[in-house]
């Protein structure tokens, strides 16, 4: 935040002093969320709210390993009878990378706010170093399975595959191996899922992955903000769901966040 030294008064007979100009300030506001809990729409929202123009914005998922997980050499979980890739760690993003964006994204921003955002944010203590204020947007269990479900059908009518346009909510996106070792997995994490998911029909597979894999490292994530708070960065929850609505939501909840923000970077200590 810029400032400049006031001159001293002739009348005090002393001389006058030199305006010095201190660099403005930008600010990192991270971002974070589970799956499907809107932090793309929020972080674009957040950072319009803040900066009053729109401003880059950064996302963990630029440096997400993607590559990693077209092979079986990547992160896993083993259950009884399946296996699942797994998504959802922060093993699955390139830290240094990201970090190094921020750092540079920060150094040559011209804007009071920088808007970062994804859903691994605070379990990275490189990430958190370069953050100055963290908002939450928290989403109940049926709520999250709900949107999860949503994104899955809106992509049928691509080509199954990873990468752009193309449909990865299929269930060779997250198994192992190819050919009959697939077939036999494939197997393995229906037959799971029929038992215990029936309900769901041809999504009982993903409600398989959404309750052994996505729903228990959402709450794992709430534990990473005893690191945040550990480093004394303020911290705001926003309720993901409420009001109804995508646009009334925004409406409401981004003055509210991009007020914290102010607040926080303003008064650290209050």
């Amino acid at each position: 935040m810029g400032f400049a030294s006031s001159p001293a008064s002739p009348k005090q007979g002393v001389a006058n002093v030199a305006v010095v100009e201190e660099s403005p300030q930008t600010w990192v506001v991270g971002l974070v969320g589970m799956s499907c809990s809107g932090k793309s729409t929020s972080a674009a929202s957040l950072s319009l709210e803040l900066n009053g123009a729109e401003v880059l914005v950064l996302s963990q998922d630029d440096h997400f390993k993607y590559e990693q997980y077209l092979t079986d050499e990547c992160p896993r979980k083993d259950f009884d009878g399946h296996a699942w890739k797994d998504w959802e760690t922060p093993k699955s993003v390139d830290w240094t990378a990201f970090a190094t964006a921020i750092a540079d994204a920060k150094a040559k921003s011209t804007s009071p706010y920088l808007v970062v955002e994804g859903f691994q944010l605070c379990a990275n203590p490189e990430i958190l170093s370069l953050i100055d204020v963290v908002v939450v947007l928290d989403l109940p269990k049926a709520d999250c399975w709900n949107r999860r479900k949503s994104r899955a059908l809106s992509m049928r009518h691509l080509e199954p595959g990873v990468g752009d346009n193309k449909n990865y909510e299929v269930l060779k996106t997250y198994i192992f191996g190819e050919e009959e070792e697939a077939r036999i997995a494939e197997e393995a994490v229906r037959a799971a899922a029929a038992a215990g998911y029936s309900d769901d029909g041809d999504d009982a597979w993903l409600r398989l992955y959404f309750e052994e894999m996505v729903w228990p490292e959402a709450q794992r994530q709430r534990q990473d903000l005893s690191h945040v708070h550990d480093r004394g960065i303020p911290v705001l929850p926003l309720e993901a769901s409420t009001p109804v609505g995508k646009e009334e939501w925004l409406a409401q909840r981004m003055p509210e966040a991009a007020a914290f923000v102010r607040r926080s970077v303003r008064h650290p200590h209050v």
